[in-house]
């Protein structure tokens, strides 16, 4: 629905929606069969002056560049902090996530069936609910960024599938959490059985890795703790069945018994202290149980 006193402009071949000296990009035009998609390289700009106004570019308006094919690039100026909801949906050309750091709020399925974006960032300010489909379909999506922020953040599988059970089809490898996440359990957690994944790295202002979070990451050789980082927490079964492991850095409040349950892969663990608040694990390999000999050092960086 368009605001009461809104109006429709076009500059630089963009449509907004303004109120007041306020901007929001608006779905391209639609006549007949004729459709002005956006495409190419667009640079959106934080204003823009029309008829002696000057407006500020705030927000995408829902479904802004849905559909938009040949929308290879896509820069979104600081001043816009709402991601309208299906925003970038289906624009299977775009290489990069638009969405600016000092967003504060995304719609659902903003960034669904972007097939070419291999990174994506959660900006510090977004508060929301991640369950209703913002990342599915995008099969390049390689690198998660959850930014540093002291506020909780809610996912849950949903954000990556349309239906329970499918399983995570995007072939994420790394994963730097900044925040904490409140995610749910069971199947609906969101980064279980992700046979991709090779690394993740907590920083900033994590403190708890929840039970189970990584099950089933096959493919995780690394767990890197960043300087200062203060992990209070490793649930059960945290790194169940992660076969590749061959070490793991833990903080020091957590027991020898609890490790060896968490983390099943590490078998007769060497204990050695790794800072004045983490023990570093290592599993001797035998002729037995020896899974994979891979080196793997969780460090500081």
């Amino acid at each position: 629905l368009q605001e009461v006193g809104a109006a429709t402009v076009q500059y630089g071949g963009i449509y907004y929606t303004t109120s007041g000296k306020k901007a929001t990009v608006k779905k391209y035009a639609i006549s007949g069969k004729d459709t002005t998609f956006y495409k190419g390289d667009i640079v959106i700009p934080e204003t823009f002056e029309l008829k002696g106004v000057t407006y500020t570019v705030i927000a995408t308006g829902a479904n802004a560049f849905l559909d938009c094919r040949e929308l290879t690039s896509l820069t979104l100026p600081a001043t816009c902090v709402t991601i309208g909801r299906n925003s970038f949906k289906g624009c299977t050309a775009l290489t990069n996530d638009p969405v600016p750091s000092t967003a504060t709020s995304v719609g659902n399925g903003y960034l669904q069936g972007c097939t070419s974006i291999t990174e994506v960032t959660v900006p510090a300010g977004i508060k929301g609910t991640f369950t209703a489909q913002n990342w599915e379909g995008m099969t390049s999506l390689k690198k998660i960024t959850f930014t540093d922020s002291p506020n909780a953040f809610k996912i849950t599988v949903q954000a990556f599938v349309l239906n329970l059970g499918t399983g995570v089809a995007s072939p994420i490898e790394e994963i730097y959490f900044g925040r904490n996440l409140d995610e749910s359990t069971g199947s609906y957690m969101p980064f279980r059985g992700i046979k991709t994944l090779k690394k993740v790295t907590f920083g900033g202002n994590f403190t708890n890795i929840d039970g189970e979070m990584f099950q089933g990451c096959t493919g995780l050789t690394e767990v890197i703790y960043n300087e200062g980082v203060n992990v209070t927490s490793v649930g059960a079964g945290a790194f169940a069945n992660c076969t590749s492991l061959k070490s793991l850095t833990i903080p020091e409040t957590i027991t020898v018994d609890n490790v060896l349950y968490n983390v099943t892969s590490i078998r007769s663990p060497l204990l050695r202290r790794q800072s004045a608040h983490f023990y570093h694990y290592e599993r001797q390999c035998d002729l037995y149980r020896c899974y994979r000999f891979l080196q793997f050092r969780s460090h500081f960086v």
